[in-house]
Order: C-alpha cells, then structure tokens, then sequence
C-alpha cells in the first residue's frame, strides 16, 4: 500500500510538472554573414535554426533550446532565465559568456528574437587561438512560430 502511494505522489508531481509549462516552436531561416578569417573575405550563406521556448503558466519564460541549426558558431544550445535570457513581452534576449573549445574562443554571444516582427539577429566573435585570426559572425533571420509566443504572453 505504501508504495502505491509513493507511486500516485510522483506521477501526480510528474503530471503536474508537465502541465505547468508550454513548449513552443520557432523555425527561423535567413543570412550567416562571416568575416575576417586569413583572408579578410566577405562571406554570406544561408542560415537556419530551430528553438524551442518553454514558458510556464504564469507567462514565464523558462528555457530556450536550440533544436537544429546549421552553424552553432561555438553558442551553447540551451538558454535559462537569469543566467542568460531576459525577456518581456515583446522580445528574447540571449547572452554567453566567452569559451574557449578546440583551439577557439569566443568573445561571447549576444542574440535577439523580436516577438512583434519574428526577425532574429546575433553576433558572436570567434577567434583561432593559435594564429589569433578572428571570424566575425553575424545573422539576421525571420522567425515562423513567434505569434503564438506573443499572444500567450500578451494574452490578458
């Protein structure tokens, strides 16, 4: 009897957990525009990503998580509220501190999605340790999926 109470208390916690928090999608495409480097060029390609915002029942919002995207540019995939995402009601903010990975840092990541328009721009500065070479990364992409973020938290 005693285990089943124990078993009824975490799935009631568990399911309540679940229901506390909404994920919502983004899919966000548009320009990756990389410069400096040995050579000083130019570089522009197309650039993809896809997020996850979760947001709590008190129009919280939580967590971001980068699903897939085809340059991670040295970012971290997850961002948490009040270590690096502030938002409000009409905008995500993220921020990285610099890390350094296999021969690289990072200055850092700064990046915003406008929950008004859905357009996303970021900016990071990597630099090749060894050579002290830096790469200069840039992206301005339009968002899908950011209505449904605006209106849940704009929702009265």
């Amino acid at each position: 009897m005693k285990k089943i109470i124990i078993i009824k208390f975490i799935f009631l916690n568990f399911t309540t957990i679940l229901k506390s928090e909404i994920a919502f999608n983004l899919s966000c495409k548009g320009e990756l525009t990389i410069s400096g480097g040995h050579t000083g060029a130019v570089d522009s390609q197309f650039y993809f990503e896809d997020i996850k915002v979760y947001i709590d029942e008190n129009k919280k919002v939580l967590e971001t998580k980068t699903t897939t995207t085809n340059n991670w540019h040295l970012r971290g995939s997850r961002y948490i509220d009040k270590y690096n995402l502030k938002y409000n009601k009409d905008s995500i903010l993220f921020n990285q501190k610099p890390n350094t990975q296999d021969g690289y840092k990072t200055s850092g990541f700064e990046g915003q999605i406008s929950l008004i328009s859905g357009m996303y721009f970021g900016r990071a500065v990597i630099t090749e340790i060894k050579n002290n070479i830096k790469h200069y990364y840039k992206f301005n992409a339009q968002c899908e999926g950011h209505q449904n973020i605006y209106a849940f938290l704009n929702d009265e």
